[in-house]
């Protein structure tokens, strides 16, 4: 038998593939890397705009929720207006402006702005005009303290609590005196306002200088300014032994939009990432913070709420005086005189209307502004480009039960 055959299919059995058939095999491996590669890279891209307006979404639902929950306090264990609340003991002559200005809430258009409009200029810019609030109220207690006596000392009054009742073992939980005091020292805080309510229902406020424990006696030192009377100096003081006297401590908060960039805390939290291709330089936050005697932010008290909030603004249901009709006033366009000038003590709704950003853009085309003034995108001065970041926009109305039984 001849080989010559034999090894003619042997040969055809172990031929490569032609340079064409390479070829083909190279550039279709090619077409479906390449086809990979765009399909995860368009997947990457929306997982992250999606990932940046779920945060938007988070930091306006976060925010929204802790401003509702200290609107729904407002006026707790405090005074709707203290400039006319009938029950209160007036010394008005020594009140400082914390307490002249004591109201249960106070909304002031374009307040945010008006505070700092150069860090504003890219809210300005889109058409907003952020409101700031400003609410009082017991915000750390839902108790009333039954006091046992009132005496003078270090140039003002110090108030002695009882230390064996009912509101003070709900606050300890159980807990010692001993244990308990820096719950207490949290509660009646230096520069808060003490309210004190005596049997007869009248009201007297004054600024807490400092909380102390001494065994079992527990005192609140009062400051000089403002005087605290008794009922001989003035009608509606307490009385010498201050029989059915309670006390409660309340803080005046306030709500506003404005840069945290520079803050000695939160500076590094919010330094841009990438200013050229964010547009953050002017990133806004929402900020909850204590005032004090002055009405002047105290700065250890400054709280971050929501990050890159863009808008905040408000409307109010209100009582009429002569007829008891309850007048709505939504959160507007334009916005309404009557929400900024309507006296606490009538407000019965809180309307609040919030907005946050995404932290970076990735649309170039605006969306039309809603008939209340909201809006969807938000410009941002990205060099060389028109880009808007996405907003999420969020509504919430909170009723004043505090104020009901108020006028």
């Amino acid at each position: 038998m001849s080989l010559v055959p034999s090894l003619r299919r042997r040969a055809r059995r172990s031929r490569g593939f032609t340079l064409i058939e390479l070829m083909m095999a190279l550039t279709a491996g090619l077409l479906v890397s390449a086809a990979a590669f765009l399909l995860a890279k368009n997947a990457s891209a929306v997982f992250q705009e999606e990932t940046r307006i779920t945060g938007a979404q988070l930091s306006a639902s976060l925010g929204l929720k802790r401003l509702a929950s200290d609107i729904g306090r407002a006026g707790f264990l405090s005074t709707p207006n203290i400039a006319a609340d009938p029950y209160v003991c007036d010394e008005s002559g020594t009140w400082p402006p914390l307490l002249t200005n004591l109201r249960a809430v106070t909304i002031t258009e374009a307040g945010s702005v008006a505070a700092d409009s150069a860090a504003l200029a890219d809210s300005t810019a889109n058409g907003f005009s952020p409101d700031t609030i400003t609410l009082s109220g017991s915000f750390d207690s839902s108790e009333e303290f039954p006091v046992r006596t009132v005496q003078p000392g270090g140039g003002g009054k110090v108030v002695y609590l009882q230390t064996k009742t009912l509101p003070m073992e709900r606050t300890c939980k159980g807990a010692t005196l001993a244990d308990c005091f820096p719950r207490l020292q949290a509660i009646f805080k230096s520069g808060r306002i003490l309210r004190l309510v005596t049997g007869e229902g009248h009201e007297i406020f004054g600024l807490i200088d400092a909380a102390s424990l001494n065994g079992d006696e527990l005192a609140v030192k009062l400051q000089a300014v403002p005087t605290f009377p008794e009922i001989s100096t003035n009608p509606r003081g307490y009385p010498a032994n201050c029989t059915g006297c309670r006390v409660s401590a309340i803080a005046v908060v306030r709500y506003q939009l404005q840069t945290l960039k520079s803050h000695p805390q939160y500076g590094a939290l919010v330094a841009p990432v990438s200013t050229g291709a964010t547009g953050d330089a002017l990133r806004t936050e929402l900020t909850r913070v204590e005032l004090g005697a002055d009405m002047l932010p105290l700065a250890p008290t400054l709280e971050l709420v929501a990050e890159y909030a863009v808008d905040l603004k408000f409307g109010i249901s209100f009582i009429d005086q002569a007829t008891t009709a309850i007048t709505d006033l939504p959160v507007p366009l334009p916005a309404n005189p009557a929400i900024y000038m309507t006296p606490a003590e009538r407000i019965r709704t809180v309307h609040v209307r919030f907005s946050t950003r995404s932290r970076a853009p990735d649309r170039e085309v605006d969306i039309g502004v809603g008939p209340d003034g909201r809006r969807h995108r938000f410009l941002l001065p990205v060099a060389g480009s028109t880009k808007y970041a996405r907003m999420r926009t969020l509504y919430t109305q909170v009723a004043l039960q505090n104020l009901v039984k108020y006028w």
